[in-house]
């Protein structure tokens, strides 16, 4: 490669690297444990939860760059998994250190979040973009399905407590296993509906496809393929 070639490459990587990004924050790991090492805890607690943010921001590309190979399907899928991977580390620290009543409420915030806040987020910017979206009625019925099967989940124990005043803690906690250990039966099984069982019902079409469909005559029959 010639010497002028090399200059240039290094220049635009250099650019590359001086460009702001959200990786910058990164920093900020090494801060929060310094700052853990001279019991700042405050300090220590900020530069943490600001060094997630390109934690996170790497888990999203991460995922993207999977979904490429695999699907669109999976790819969600995978999203959707590891977007909570940081609640479920920090709910396994919290469950250990006997903060059950912040486990509680990051769990129903997350819930909120996820059924209201990201729901109408995508409501309000794909509306802003498309004029018509379309959704399967398949795929909205099993997973509003599963989300009052949660709920319901997540009540009883609570209907327990209200309804039975001097249950003891070891019999809270006996129903409160048996009901997260069912939840995640039915997760799985609803993940083998969706992914193998049932999955012509879910399938997500790339964009080429999409493409295709929009650029198809409509008198052209569905089962005609795009060159």
């Amino acid at each position: 490669m010639p010497e002028k070639q090399v200059r240039q490459r290094s220049r635009i990587e250099i650019g590359a690297l001086m460009r702001p990004s959200v990786y910058w924050l990164l920093l900020f790991a090494p801060i929060s444990a310094g700052a853990a090492g001279i019991h700042q805890p405050v300090a220590a607690f900020l530069a943490a939860a600001i060094s997630l943010v390109p934690l996170a921001a790497l888990i999203g590309a991460s995922t993207e760059q999977l979904a490429i190979h695999i699907g669109p399907q999976r790819g969600g899928l995978l999203n959707a998994t590891l977007s909570n991977l940081t609640e479920l580390i920090v709910g396994i620290f919290l469950i250990a250190a006997g903060e059950f009543t912040i486990v509680k409420a990051t769990l129903i915030g997350s819930i909120i979040g996820n059924a209201l806040l990201v729901l109408g987020a995508s409501f309000a910017i794909g509306g802003s973009r498309h004029k018509s979206m379309s959704f399967s009625a398949d795929a909205a019925s099993v997973h509003s399905s599963s989300l009052l099967l949660a709920v319901a989940g997540l009540l009883v124990p609570a209907l327990l407590v209200v309804s039975t005043p001097a249950v003891s803690f070891t019999q809270r906690e006996g129903v409160s296993v048996a009901v997260a250990a069912v939840l995640i039966v039915m997760y799985l099984a609803a993940l083998a509906f969706m992914q193998i069982t049932h999955s012509h019902l879910f399938h997500v079409p790339a964009r080429e496809e999409t493409l295709c469909s929009r650029s198809r005559p409509s008198s052209s029959p569905w089962n005609q393929t795009c060159s």
